[in-house]
């Protein structure tokens, strides 16, 4: 079935509130299909299956806002990064995970039930900065903050920017040729939707959660500029504004 035709079922009976019937009503294989395609590895074959039920619960029946979705991993993030300032690497890699997943959610939740809002980006864009760059310092400080961590948090930092700029300005040429966002994150070539995620799990997530943080740290600092080269090598040659 079409994913219009998908979105625009509602199976609720009589008896739901006006509030109730603003909401499409999926099953659990509907909300993956319209999940999309994501490419990066963790995310397809891991994560989606679990941010995608949590999508299928709050459809069916939390009926929570995206943008309430959003404060919440938002929140999660903020204590992610105060954790591993701290020196809480376990709790800071926990919170970070959760954080992410819940920013997974927020955006399907809105596409699906046709509540999307320029708050919800805004809200959007200023949790993953806080989940990314406020976890990066959050270890730094938490692993004491010498010359060497934070000439690693700087590395990232500026290997950050850098990668946002290029991927948004890969988006808006593709906007521009009249391409859909699902279309250009479906067909587009790795480095458009950069291994990020398991590089991001990895160093965030996974060495901190085993009692590797400085591990983590030099994970992010080593391979995160070398995507954000390959994608500027990539830009180059292609001649992609």
């Amino acid at each position: 079935m079409g994913r219009e035709n998908t979105l625009g079922r509602d199976r609720h009976k009589g008896g739901s509130t006006a509030s109730q019937r603003d909401w499409p009503h999926l099953t659990y294989k509907e909300v993956l299909d319209n999940l999309g395609k994501p490419l990066p590895i963790w995310e397809y074959f891991f994560l989606r299956y679990i941010y995608g039920f949590l999508v299928y619960i709050n459809i069916n029946w939390l009926h929570l806002h995206p943008n309430t979705i959003s404060l919440l991993s938002m929140a999660s993030a903020i204590g992610g990064v105060y954790a591993f300032w701290q020196g809480s690497f376990l709790w800071g890699a926990l919170l970070f995970e959760l954080a992410f997943i819940l920013d997974c959610v927020d955006g399907p939740t809105a596409r699906i039930a046709k509540k999307t809002s320029k708050l919800g980006v805004a809200l959007e864009v200023w949790t993953d900065s806080i989940r990314l760059i406020g976890s990066m310092w959050g270890l730094v400080h938490g692993l004491g903050g010498n010359s060497t961590t934070m000439l690693l948090g700087m590395t990232y930092s500026i290997s950050f920017g850098a990668g946002v700029w290029l991927y948004t300005k890969s988006v808006e040429s593709a906007m521009k040729g009249g391409e859909s966002i699902n279309q250009w994150i479906s067909s587009g070539p790795f480095w458009k939707i950069p291994t990020w995620i398991e590089l991001e799990t990895v160093g965030f997530f996974i060495l901190p959660l085993i009692g590797k943080p400085l591990w983590g740290l030099w994970t992010l600092a080593i391979f995160h500029p070398i995507m954000t080269l390959i994608m500027t090598i990539h830009g180059v040659i292609t001649g992609e504004e």
